[in-house]
């Protein structure tokens, strides 16, 4: 048989990994004189292109146009095809005029759209190369 104090003990340990496993550890704390460094929402927030996905196949480019055109003016809609087959791959790519035009069209993520919900997020930016 274990001592009273050694179980409790264990069960003192067992206790706080529980903790540090649902809660996580203690955030470290910033050294004097530096400021934290925070990334925002969207690392790409200066994009103002948005990616629409989780299409339906038949969705066309004035349907898009006229579901997000509250949010802002819009500039371009392509909606992505198969390049042999010439049908939509189920994503496309929206560009508004200015990025907060399209950081309010994020508001359509989960929405639905000919029976399918929407994923929207901000496009990532094509590497220059």
């Amino acid at each position: 048989m274990l001592d009273k104090d050694v179980m409790s003990g264990i069960v003192g340990g067992i206790a706080a990994a529980v903790f540090v496993y649902f809660y996580g550890r203690k955030k470290k704390s910033t050294p004097k004189g530096k400021k934290a460094v925070t990334k925002t929402k969207h690392a790409d927030s200066e994009n103002e292109q948005i990616y629409v996905g989780n299409l339906h196949y038949n969705v066309q480019k004035n349907t898009l146009f006229d579901t997000f055109k509250p949010f802002g003016t819009i500039r371009e809609v392509r909606i992505i095809q198969n390049n042999k087959t010439g049908r939509s791959k189920g994503f496309a790519f929206i560009r508004f005029k200015t990025a907060d035009q399209a950081e309010k069209a994020l508001k359509m993520h989960g929405r639905d759209l000919y029976g399918r919900s929407l994923v929207v997020r901000i496009a990532k930016k094509r590497d220059e190369s």
